[in-house]
């Protein structure tokens, strides 16, 4: 019996919403009433430090999350946005090819932070924003692909069983 469609669902728009609203956030935030706004920020200190000077700003005001979490942000919603547009059938990777894929991408953040802390330079947002983006591209698609995996009912690796 194929798992409730719901899950897959609940991923892509929340993906794709939270992309959207990260910088609709920012300009309401400016408003006379920041209600959206108040609410975007709060979930934005939860996951992220919200230093302002390593965020995108709108009208002077910072986002409410640094560059690179609105890279991995964004680049999750294309992850799971391209996930749906390649839709194959194949199987999900195995649990050592998928951990190699996201240590790929996590690499070009890595290298970022090193260049920071070997020359004490802060990389630009774009560069920050790029190097998350990789990270949320991948995640997302790989998301895409193992919740369509156990939508059918297939054994995904490294999900418990339970978890139906």
């Amino acid at each position: 019996m194929a798992a409730a469609r719901w899950p897959l669902r609940l991923l892509t728009g929340a993906t794709i919403v939270w992309a959207g609203v990260l910088p609709l956030g920012t300009l309401d935030a400016g408003g006379s009433s920041p209600t959206v706004s108040s609410v975007v920020y709060a979930m934005g200190e939860i996951l992220c430090h919200q230093r302002p000077e390593r965020s995108f700003s709108w009208h002077g005001q910072p986002w409410p999350v640094c560059a690179r979490c609105a890279g991995v942000y964004v680049g999750a919603a294309f992850g799971v946005v391209l996930a749906h547009a390649l839709r194959r059938q194949a199987l999900a990777p195995p649990a050592r090819v998928v951990r190699l894929w996201l240590i790929a991408a996590a690499c070009p953040a890595l290298a970022t932070i090193l260049y920071e802390w070997v020359t004490g330079i802060t990389p630009g947002h774009a560069l920050r924003a790029a190097t998350g983006g990789a990270m949320g591209l991948v995640a997302g698609a790989l998301l895409v692909r193992f919740l369509r995996e156990w939508q059918r009912g297939a054994a995904v690796p490294g999900m418990a069983a339970g978890m139906r």
